[in-house]
């Protein structure tokens, strides 16, 4: 993949930061998007060349910006004296390189010092149309890679991932409170290299905060372009140089900062900010219009007369008249939650600050008061997430969004009070949870052609999840000032505070004594059913995939596995890996996809169970625990197992599916517009009653969702969700409703599809669908397509 995971980063960065000075000549490996250069130039280290074969990665993500020096060529084939570089970083590389090319390449560059990454056990086809992207060696783990790649020494080791060097380091970095690393790979560690010291990853970072008493545990996150606004009516007229002597009043604070900016701006920034801890991200505007997934939509509204006419000052705001003002306000939100993401400064809290605060905040509450050092106090005593909002009496429309309208989506009444879009942020994982209801509620009033600013969106989201938002109110003059006098006086006192100090041999021990007894007793409220086909290593890698994810999806339910192969070879690989792994081996001759998920309906309808979750052998948990979908939510969530099964416990639904994108299209679209009888489709669909004549059609129906709600921080839909074969948790009732008691002789997908829909649309059937997106589809052992059968 061209990014990679951020396993052990900040353990590599620290490294390089501690034993490396910034002047040193490096470089970087299969750069991908340039994730090295994005963790080691804000530090200080611009002396870096990189090599990357695909040339689409260095065109897409600007390679040549990041790095002095780019070389588009195999790294095998490379003539280039490498003793000139001081360290040389091969992020993921390995996997990609035939075994006998791979090993002439690591004695090659060990003319110098080298940091290897790579993942264990890891099949990978081509990706994003790159053949390059292919493992070659998807077999290598922690034993045979010192076999392979003798002299090299391990650094941070993880079930699934390890970092190596060729020179030795004092301590060994085990992540295990999360997967425990098998015993049998710590004492193969302790055995053959007993002079390095065992250390808990996870706690490193907790001893590291508590010892580091200067650094700063929030992220002031901003963006400036010049929208044009010098250019529109006298009432909103703003000269771009205002903007910039503001912007340059908030930048003189020393907080660590990520900057969103277009190029032309980057000296100025660059005469007050310093590197060591601001990131620069270059953007033109055209980029952020594209970077917004909704910037044709909101140019349609704004150019509409119902939307203009709904007050005399809409049709000259900067909203109707600067194409680029929607896209910045409407993505001040993900900007925010992308930065969460990238976590450049491993902070815990993230705020999103206008540029342009300083014209209505003295900008000494910053510079001089320094109120941000007091972030990580104030959401100690007041919550999770802060908006700030204002009284906002009068008219038919807020910002332009209609009144009565915003009044039904914060079902109340009358809204009588608007959040504020120039300061707000919280606790990164409430971020990413905020960051999907907005993406949710941004999506579906578009749609309908509700358009406001990102105020609104806000205002909708505090009045609907009050348990997740604080709200600091203000006088209705909406200045925000008074937010910041209260932020200056809650500073943390300390001084009688006995420091807790942790002694990292307790977690070695810890380590040592792993055992089969440690493991969670299944319970019977749950199966867990999976399809397998001729593949025993597709049914592994599921497996694994679930342990680092979340092991509760191994340790709590029943497990079956519906072995449907053609291929009796793999019997004996099948028995094998469920007695390791606690399933049930149920053996089948291929009674097809949809005939062996309606076998499972039937199996569960008979069973003790209460639920039941449903898994193909080739829809995987992300490997990586941070980054989105193309959609926007996030695709990993802490302790997901549990949630699901408090969400449908508490909304009695009948299934709940796992993810909004799927691998041919996403929830969004209703996909059993396809499938269902003309009647139904003139009936419900009365806007698009007619098939396209081929293929898909762009303007399809949309999935029409009711209630966005949330619990322990996962964010959930109500509504018309189409039932799919994709990940998903039923109920005892709800199997009942959709196999049980309606059976159908040949019971395809889409059949199924559009018999769930019609239900679903007499409230016979209740569905509900995550905000999240935790599983991929993955077939990397192929198989003939003639065997492929569906029931």
């Amino acid at each position: 993949m061209p990014s990679s995971t951020r396993l052990f980063k900040t353990e590599t960065k620290d490294y390089i930061l501690e034993n490396f000075p910034k002047n040193i000549k490096i470089l970087d490996v299969g750069a991908g998007v340039g994730t090295y250069s994005d963790i080691l130039k804000p530090l200080g280290y611009d002396n870096l060349d990189c090599v990357e074969i695909f040339q689409e990665y260095i065109t897409k993500y600007e390679l040549d910006k990041k790095y002095k020096k780019v070389f588009n060529q195999n790294i095998c084939d490379l003539e280039i004296d490498f003793s000139e570089y001081d360290l040389i970083i091969l992020g993921d590389v390995l996997e990609h390189i035939e075994l006998t090319q791979a090993i002439e390449l690591v004695k090659k560059i060990s003319v110098t010092k080298l940091i290897i990454c790579v993942p264990f056990d890891s099949p990978q086809e081509e990706v994003y149309d790159n053949q390059y992207e292919i493992h070659l060696q998807e077999d290598l783990n922690l034993f045979n890679f010192f076999e392979r790649y003798p002299n090299t020494f391990p650094f941070c080791l993880r079930f699934d991932y390890g970092v190596f060097t060729n020179f030795k380091i004092p301590v060994v970095f085990v992540e295990t409170q999360e997967n425990p690393l098998p015993n049998e790979f710590l004492i193969y560690i302790i055995n053959n290299f007993n002079n390095c010291k065992i250390q808990n990853i996870l706690d490193k970072k907790k001893i590291e905060k508590m010892e580091n008493k200067k650094k700063h545990n929030t992220t002031i996150v901003t963006a400036l372009w010049n929208l044009g606004r010098a250019d529109i009516s006298e009432g909103f007229k703003r000269d771009y140089s205002e903007y910039l002597v503001k912007f340059g009043e908030l930048l003189n604070t020393d907080i660590p900062m990520y900057i969103f900016a277009d190029k032309s701006d980057e000296d100025y920034i660059w005469t007050i900010r310093s590197k060591e801890n601001t990131v620069l991200n270059l953007m033109s505007l055209d980029e952020l219009k594209k970077w917004f997934n909704f910037t044709e939509l909101t140019s349609e509204i704004c150019k509409k007369p119902e939307w203009l006419s709904q007050s005399g000052w809409l049709s000259e705001s900067p909203q109707a008249k600067l194409d680029g003002y929607n896209p910045l306000v409407m993505s001040k939100m993900f900007m925010l939650n992308d930065v969460t993401i990238r976590d450049p400064f491993d902070s815990e809290n993230f705020f999103w600050v206008d540029a342009g605060i300083t014209n209505t905040v003295n900008s000494g509450y910053f510079t001089h008061d320094k109120v941000f050092d007091n972030l990580e106090n104030y959401l100690n005593r007041n919550g999770e997430f802060v908006f700030i909002s204002f009284s906002y009496i009068g008219g038919n429309e807020i910002h332009g969004f209609s009144r009565p309208e915003l009044a039904k989506y914060c079902n109340t009444d009358y809204v009588r009070y608007v959040c504020r879009g120039g300061f707000f942020g919280g606790r990164k994982s409430m971020v990413n949870d905020i960051n999907g209801i907005y993406y949710g509620y941004l999506n579906n009033t578009l749609n309908e052609g509700l358009m406001g600013t990102e105020e609104s969106i806000f205002t909708i989201i505090s009045h609907n999840y009050p348990d997740k938002i604080y709200r600091f109110e203000i006088s209705d003059n909406g200045l925000i000032w008074p937010f910041f006098e209260e932020l200056k006086n809650c500073k943390n006192n300390t001084e009688n505070k006995e420091e807790v100090k942790l002694d990292p041999s307790f977690f070695l021990d810890k380590i040592l004594n792993i055992t089969e007894e440690t493991k969670s007793k299944s319970t019977e409220e749950v199966a867990l059913y999976v399809i397998g086909f001729n593949s025993p290593n597709q049914f592994k890698t599921l497996i694994h995939s679930m342990m680092f994810y979340d092991k509760n999806f191994i340790d709590k339910p029943k497990k079956y596995l519906l072995d449907n192969s053609t291929d009796l070879s793999t019997t004996e690989q099948y028995i094998a890996l469920c007695k390791s792994y606690g399933f049930e081996h149920i053996k089948k001759d291929n009674i097809g996809i949809t005939g062996g998920r309606q076998w499972i309906s039937e199996h569960f309808n008979e069973s003790g169970h209460n639920y039941y979750m449903f898994f193909e052998d080739d829809m995987f948990f992300h490997s990586d625990r941070v980054g989105i979908c193309r959609n926007g939510f996030n695709r990993f969530t802490p302790n997901l197992y549990d949630k699901v099964l408090t969400i449908m416990k508490k909304e009695n639904f009948d299934f709940l599916k796992f993810n909004f994108s799927e691998f041919f299209g996403d929830n969004g679209t209703q996909w059993s517009w396809y499938n269902v009888p003309q009647v139904v489709r003139d009936q419900h669909f009365p806007n698009n009653p007619k098939l396209p004549t081929q293929g898909l059609d762009p303007n399809a129906p949309r999935t029409e969702f009711k209630n966005i709600r949330s619990i322990d921080g996962l964010s959930y839909i109500t509504g018309d969700i189409y039932y799919s074969n994709w990940p998903q948790i039923m109920s005892k009732e709800g199997n009942r409703k959709c196999f049980i008691n309606t059976k159908f002789q040949f019971p395809y997908e889409q059949t199924i599809m559009s018999f769930i829909f019609q239900e679903t649309k007499k409230d016979v059937i209740k569905p509900g669908i995550l905000l999240l997106t935790p599983t991929e589809h993955n077939r990397f052992d192929h198989y003939d397509a003639s065997l492929r059968k569906e029931c």
